[in-house]
């Protein structure tokens, strides 16, 4: 049985340094990322981003919550707008544990709240969890998640996600990682599209993400000039 390395996106307490490593970074005008910062040990590695967005009031009843999370963002995938990185824990968590990420649809929960701290950690407030990133190893047994990549006939790039686990799950790749896989073609120039939704999310920057329902897919299309 093959061993890997996977990359989990998960809870932990804020004083691990898996914890620390966020920052914020504009991709285009309107759209800011949050990104994971690899340290030392992966200095030629891509950061892993999630897309971030203020927390949006529905209605006049919902004025009241304005302040209260003023400044708290909602974090989610790319092709996963509606969906956001919640924690469901409403304890404190030991150092030694470490939760994998759930994404939920977005409301106005403080499980979703998210703010971003100047000593790199992103915190959530209601649980008291930051936002984390672990290594982790794979076996490749069945389960857990699979990609695919293959070029179409005028030069495009397909990318697809599969997801074997029993949970929604954050699939990801980066850039670099494209490139070994095709070296020719220069990733830094791709816009991409993710086919089931239709949407498209413009120009690709570091790294891609995405949501992925237990047993689904996610299919893109990537063209790079």
């Amino acid at each position: 049985m093959g061993v890997s390395e996977k990359l989990v996106v998960g809870l932990s307490s804020c004083h691990v340094p898996e914890a620390k490593g966020w920052f914020s970074q504009t991709v285009e005008e309107n759209l800011e990322q949050i990104c994971w910062r690899w340290g030392s040990r992966s200095k030629k590695a891509e950061p892993f981003c999630l897309y971030k967005t203020e927390a949006s009031l529905q209605s006049d009843e919902d004025v009241e919550y304005s302040e209260k999370y003023r400044g708290k963002l909602h974090l989610h995938a790319s092709n996963r707008e509606g969906f956001c990185f919640d924690t469901s824990s409403k304890r404190k968590r030991t150092s030694k544990e470490h939760k994998r990420a759930s994404f939920s649809p977005c409301r106005l929960d403080a499980n979703q709240m998210w703010e971003l701290s100047n000593n790199g950690t992103l915190m959530n407030s209601y649980s008291g969890s930051c936002a984390s990133i672990k290594v982790m190893k794979a076996n490749t047994a069945p389960g857990g998640i699979r990609s695919w990549i293959a070029t179409g006939k005028k030069g495009e790039v397909y990318l697809a996600f599969f997801n074997l686990n029993s949970a929604r799950t954050v699939i990801s790749t980066t850039v670099s990682s494209l490139s070994k896989a095709f070296p020719t073609i220069n990733f830094g120039s791709c816009s991409y599209k993710e086919v089931w939704s239709a949407k498209d999310y413009g120009s690709l920057q570091h790294s891609l993400s995405a949501s992925v329902d237990s047993h689904g897919c996610a299919l893109f299309i990537l063209t790079c000039t």
